[in-house]
């Protein structure tokens, strides 16, 4: 028997469509129904807002329901017929909260350390609060640091070329000194996505203060910008910013970060 003409006209296709949307929807708000309410502390401040249930599904259940809502799907439109195809006001279900984030501020831009007795041990020492950026360190400027809290090292040279440079194995003095130090040689030639990513995955992890050298702090900053740009969404012109902040140089390094973070923004502001 022939299958009878949809009344709004609709395809094949946009039938199943909306079937499929349905049905999902409605599996979504299930799950949401299921989980349980938060939980309020005793002490909880009087006046203070009760936290409301934020949840994957709760969320893409409410988004859900809105588009069918925009769709004019039968049995999801508000105030008309199941015929009736206008676009109806979409309106935010009860219980459900739909948040918009925002992306997160960027690190403060390095400063030179003011402390000249600590600075004299670096080779360009500059510091954002949370991250130290530097040339080569001597022994007693990373036993200073150690002083500080510093209990990471991201080093861009090999353990030798720093004993080649300073005279000292820095393996064996964070070891003495309880540091954990990550070796990640790189140059303008092998600044890459992969690179990045593996550097966004040690300075992402929660190791507090941490220092990271070079030979100069050039390359230091050919990659903290770089890191910026692809890791945490900066602009090319903050990225670049924050680069040179943190010791990146003119010459075939800034060439590099020039277009590794104009491509790496290019490509962000394209999608």
């Amino acid at each position: 028997m022939p299958r009878a003409a949809d009344p709004r006209g609709r395809s094949k296709p946009m039938q199943e469509a909306e079937i499929f949307a349905v049905m999902n929807f409605r599996r979504l708000v299930v799950q949401h129904a299921s989980l349980p309410a938060p939980s309020i502390p005793a002490d909880w401040p009087v006046g203070r807002t009760v936290p409301q249930r934020r949840t994957g599904a709760g969320t893409a259940a409410a988004m859900a329901f809105a588009a069918l809502l925009q769709l004019g799907v039968p049995g999801c439109a508000q105030g008309g017929s199941a015929r009736d195809s206008s676009p109806k006001p979409i309106t935010q279900p009860d219980g459900m909260t739909l948040v918009a984030t925002a992306a997160p501020p960027l690190p403060p831009m390095a400063q030179p350390v003011s402390d000249a007795q600590l600075a004299r041990e670096f080779n360009n020492l500059h510091s954002n609060g949370a991250m130290y950026f530097s040339g080569w360190p001597t022994e007693a400027g990373l036993r200073a640091l150690a002083a500080r809290g510093v209990k990471r090292v991201i080093a861009l040279k090999t353990a030798d070329e720093t004993m080649a440079a300073r005279g000292y194995d820095p393996r064996k003095v964070a070891k003495e000194l309880g540091i954990t130090i990550i070796e990640m040689p790189v140059n303008a030639e092998t600044l890459s996505d992969a690179y990045i990513d593996a550097f966004a995955r040690e300075v992402d992890r929660d190791g507090g203060p941490t220092l990271m050298y070079c030979g100069s702090a050039s390359t230091c900053g050919m990659v903290w910008g770089s890191y910026l740009a692809r890791a945490k969404g900066a602009s090319a012109s903050d990225a670049l910013a924050q680069a040179r902040a943190a010791g990146l140089k003119d010459g075939p390094l800034a060439d590099a970060a020039q277009r590794y973070i104009s491509g790496v923004t290019t490509d962000a502001g394209s999608k």
